[in-house]
C-alpha cells in the first residue's frame, strides 16, 4: 500500500480514547512511509515507546527520520543525543535486524536508548533551529513513502513525488500524541483541495532545512553541541504522574523549584556540592536528590552514591530509583544497586564496583558503615542523608517518645539520666565519624525540617551545619540570632516550604479549626509540680534541660478535658471521612476508640507501637476510613487520600507539627481542601505557650491559596 491508498479525514481530534490520534493518524500514515520530517518546538524519546510496533516495522523497511527541533532537551536526551553522534551510522546494515528485534519490538527499551540507536544507525537526523530572541516553535509534519529523496535539492523536485502533511499544535512526546487535547489537520498531496496546504508546508520545512528561512538559524547536532546551544530543559510532573521525558508545558511551572534546587547544588558558589533541601513534604525532595544524581553521573563528576535513609524507607528508595534512573540493562543509569542494612552486607559489592554504582545505607547502620569506609578510597564518591533531622541523635525528640509512653510523674531522674547517657553516645559516635563526612566532595541533605527544635546547645545543629552546608561562620554569636533565617538569606540551603507548596498547587489548600479546652485543676496541678521541681535535672551548663518543658506539656497533652470538646465538635461535624487522628499514648486512644464505639463509629483501626502492619495498610487501602494513632506514623507515610487530620497531640516541634499536617496536604488524583483540627489551651502561665505559637503559625499558614 502506498498513502494514496489510505482514505484520510481532513481533522483528527483527541477523544477519550488516548490511542486516538496514534491509532487514526500516526501509526497509519507510519506504516505506509519511508520518510518521516518533522518539525517540533519540543521533542521527547519518550515518542518512541508510544509509536510501538509500527516504529520497528518502519526502521526494518529502511525508513528515515528527519527532525528540526529546539534547543533544549531532557537531560537524558541530551546525553543520549550526545552518544548517538559519537557513534554516527557505526552499525552495519547486517545487525541493524537484530537491534529492530531486541530493542525496537515490545518489550522496547527505554526511550533515551532507542534515540541513540537511531542516531548510531542513521535512521535519525536531527537539527537544531535556534531564533534569538525567541524559539524555534513551529509543529508541522510529513510522510513520504519514498525513501530516496535530497532534501537539499531544488523544492520544485521535492513537490513531485505524493506527501502527506499535518499542521497542530502537537509535540512530538507521550504526553503529546496520547494525553494533550489536539485538532490536527491533514493535507494530501494528490488531493486539490488540500493541496496548496500541503505544498506550503513542505515548503516551510524544506527552507528551515535548508536554512532559508529568514530569523531563523538552522545547525546540525555537532555545530549546536560545538556552539553550546543545547541546554537541559526543565523536567515536570503530571500529578499522579511522573515522567522524566515528557515536555514541559511552558506556562505551568508548579515543579520549576526542583530545576532551582538542582542548578543551586550543582552550580551554585554558595553550595558548590555540598548543601541541604529543605523542602515541604510532598513536594519532590526524593526526585530532586535523584535528579542530582544523574546530572553528576552523567557529567561524569561523580562516580558511586551512597544514600542514607531511614530502615522504613529503604524499600521505598529502591522502588523509585528503579523508576525514576533505571537500571543500565534497560537504558538506565544504575549498573549496581547494593544494601547495607540490618540483614544485607553488600558493601563489598559497591566498594569493588567501578561507576555508576549506588549503595542504600539504612540510617541504624550508618555509624557502622562509617567506620568499615574509613580506608576506603572514596574519591568522586556522593553521600546523600534522607531525612536528616533523623541522623545521629535528635535527643529531646527521641527522650519526647519516651515520655509519651509513661506517666510523667512517675518517669524518675535515672531514667532520664540513663535515656541521655545513650543518646549522647550516639550522637558522640557520629561526631567521631566526621572525618569521613569531610572526605566525601558532594554530600547532600533532605529533610523538611532539619533542624533540632530542642538542642539548646546547639551541638547537633551544629554538626549539621557543618558537615551539610559551606557556612564557616559558626560561633557562640551565630545561634544567638535567627540563624536559620541567616543560612537561607547566604543561599546556604535551598528552602521550599508548605506556604510555597499551597500556592504553586503542589500541596493542597487547608482550613484550621482550633478548638478551645481548659485543663482539670487536677492536671494544671500535676503540670505545676513538675515546673516547682524543676524536672529534676539540669544540663552540662547548669541550665534547666528542655526534656522538662517535654514533660510538662505531656500533661496538658494527655487531658481528657479535650474530649467533650470533641463530641460537642462531632455532633456537628460528624463524617470522619479519610481522617488521622494523633494522639499523645495508647492510654487516651483507647478512651477515643470507645467513646467513638459508643457513638456508633466503627469504620476504624489504630496504629501504636507493637500493632502489625495490617493496621495501617487497611487505612491506606480505603478498607477502614480513620485511623487512630501516635508518633510512630509521623514519618515515611504516603497516603494521598487522607483529607482531616485531628491533631488531640501535637509537640512544639515544628518537625512533628509539619509531619503530621503533611498527611493531608498531598493533593493524590482528585484535588481536595484538607482540614486541621487543633486542640488549644491558652495557658495564661505560660511565657511561650506552644499551642498558641501553634495555633497562630497554622491560621496564617491557611490563608495561602493557589492563585489559579
Amino acid at each position: 500500500m502506498t498513502l494514496r491508498d489510505h482514505i484520510w479525514k481532513r481533522r483528527y481530534k483527541s477523544q477519550s480514547n488516548k490511542q486516538h490520534l496514534l491509532k487514526e493518524l500516526f501509526r497509519p500514515a507510519l506504516n505506509e512511509s519511508l520518510l518521516y520530517l518533522r518539525g517540533s518546538g519540543s521533542f521527547s524519546s519518550s515518542l518512541f515507546n508510544t509509536i510501538g510496533e509500527p516504529l520497528a516495522d518502519f526502521i526494518e523497511r529502511g525508513g528515515v527520520m528527519k527532525l528540526i527541533t529546539n534547543v533544549e532537551f531532557s537531560e537524558q536526551d541530551k546525553e543520549a543525543i550526545d552518544n548517538g553522534i559519537k557513534n554516527w551510522k557505526t552499525i552495519a546494515e547486517e545487525k541493524i535486524t537484530e537491534i529492530i528485534d531486541n530493542e525496537f519490538r515490545p518489550p522496547m527499551k527505554k526511550g533515551a536508548l532507542l534515540l541513540t540507536r537511531l542516531l548510531e544507525m542513521g535512521r535519525l537526523e536531527i537539527k537544531i533551529g535556534y531564533k534569538n530572541p525567541g524559539i524555534y516553535h513551529e509543529k508541522i509534519g510529513i510522510f513520504f513513502d519514498k525513501a530516496s529523496i535530497d532534501l537539499n535539492s531544488s523544492i520544485e523536485k521535492i513537490r513531485q513525488y505524493d506527501f502527506l502533511t499535518f499542521f497542530a499544535s502537537i509535540n512530538d512526546s507521550k504526553t503529546g500524541w496520547k494525553f494533550s487535547h489536539e485538532n490536527v489537520k491533514v493535507y494530501p498531496s494528490w488531493i486539490d483541495s488540500r493541496r496548496d496546504d500541503a505544498l506550503d508546508t513542505l515548503d516551510d520545512f524544506i527552507e528551515n532545512w535548508q536554512g532559508q528561512t529568514e530569523g531563523l538559524k538552522v545547525f546540525d547536532l555537532k555545530e549546536a553541541f560545538k556552539r553550546k546551544l543545547i541546554k537541559i530543559k526543565m523536567e515536570t510532573e503530571n500529578l499522579g504522574t511522573r515522567t522524566q521525558n515528557d515536555e514541559i508545558n511552558a506556562s505551568d511551572n508548579k515543579w520549576i523549584h526542583q530545576d532551582e534546587a538542582v542548578n543551586w547544588f550543582v552550580d551554585s558558589e554558595e553550595a558548590n556540592g555540598i548543601g541541604i533541601f529543605e523542602m515541604a513534604t510532598g513536594s519532590g525532595k526524593t526526585r530532586t536528590a535523584m535528579r542530582c544524581m544523574r546530572r553528576l553521573l552523567n557529567s561524569k563528576i561523580v562516580e558511586k552514591i551512597i544514600i542514607a535513609v531511614p530502615n522504613s524507607l529503604l524499600t521505598q528508595w529502591k522502588k523509585e530509583m528503579a523508576e525514576f534512573l533505571g537500571f543500565s540493562s534497560k537504558g538506565g543509569i544504575i549498573k549496581t544497586l547494593s544494601e547495607y542494612s540490618g540483614d544485607k552486607k553488600e558493601h563489598f559489592d559497591f566498594k569493588n564496583s567501578k561507576k555508576n554504582a549506588f549503595l542504600i545505607v539504612s540510617h541504624s547502620m550508618l555509624t557502622k558503615f562509617l567506620k568499615i569506609a574509613r580506608n576506603w578510597k572514596i574519591k568522586h564518591t556522593m553521600i546523600i542523608v534522607d531525612e536528616m533531622h533523623n541522623i545521629g541523635a535528635n535527643r529531646f525528640l527521641k527522650l519526647e517518645e519516651m515520655v509519651e509512653h509513661s506517666d510523667p510523674i512517675a518517669l524518675t531522674n535515672e531514667e532520664i539520666i540513663k535515656a541521655k547517657s545513650e543518646i549522647e553516645k550516639e550522637q558522640n559516635e557520629i561526631e567521631a565519624e566526621e572525618e569521613i563526612f569531610s572526605k566525601f566532595e558532594y554530600r547532600l541533605g533532605l529533610s523538611a525540617t532539619p533542624w533540632c527544635h530542642y538542642d539548646n546547645d546547639n551541638r547537633r545543629n551544629s554538626f549539621l551545619i557543618r558537615n551539610f552546608t559551606r557556612w564557616k561562620e559558626i560561633n557562640e554569636k551565630f545561634f544567638n540570632n535567627d540563624w536559620q533565617k541567616t543560612l537561607r538569606e547566604n543561599n546556604m540551603v535551598f528552602y521550599f516550604g508548605l506556604k510555597e507548596g499551597i500556592e504553586k498547587d503542589i500541596l493542597c489548600e487547608f482550613n484550621y479549626y482550633p478548638l478551645t479546652f481548659e485543663p482539670s485543676d487536677k492536671e494544671k496541678e500535676k503540670y505545676s509540680e513538675l515546673i516547682r521541681k524543676s524536672f529534676g535535672y539540669k544540663d552540662e551548663e547548669g541550665e534547666p534541660s528542655p526534656l522538662g518543658a517535654i514533660r510538662a506539656a505531656a500533661v496538658f497533652k494527655r487531658s481528657r478535658e479535650k474530649i467533650p470538646v470533641f463530641i460537642d465538635w462531632l455532633r456537628i461535624n460528624p463524617r470522619l471521612d479519610r481522617t488521622l487522628i494523633f494522639v499523645e499514648d495508647s492510654y487516651f486512644g483507647n478512651d477515643i476508640m470507645r467513646i467513638l464505639n459508643e457513638l456508633g463509629y466503627s469504620d476504624f483501626t489504630k496504629y501504636f507501637q507493637g500493632d502489625e502492619e495490617w493496621n495501617l495498610n487497611s487505612f491506606a487501602s480505603g478498607e477502614t476510613n480513620f485511623l487512630i494513632s501516635c508518633h510512630r506514623i509521623s514519618e515515611g507515610i504516603d497516603i494521598k487520600s487522607v483529607k482531616q487530620i485531628i491533631l488531640f497531640s501535637s509537640a512544639s516541634s515544628p518537625l512533628e507539627i509539619i509531619q503530621r499536617i503533611g498527611r493531608a496536604l498531598r493533593k493524590g488524583k482528585e484535588g481536595k481542601t484538607a482540614s486541621i483540627v487543633d486542640f488549644i489551651y491558652d495557658n495564661p502561665s505560660s511565657s511561650s505557650n506552644p499551642d498558641v505559637k501553634r495555633r497562630d503559625w497554622l491560621k496564617e499558614l491557611s490563608k495561602a491559596r493557589n492563585p489559579i
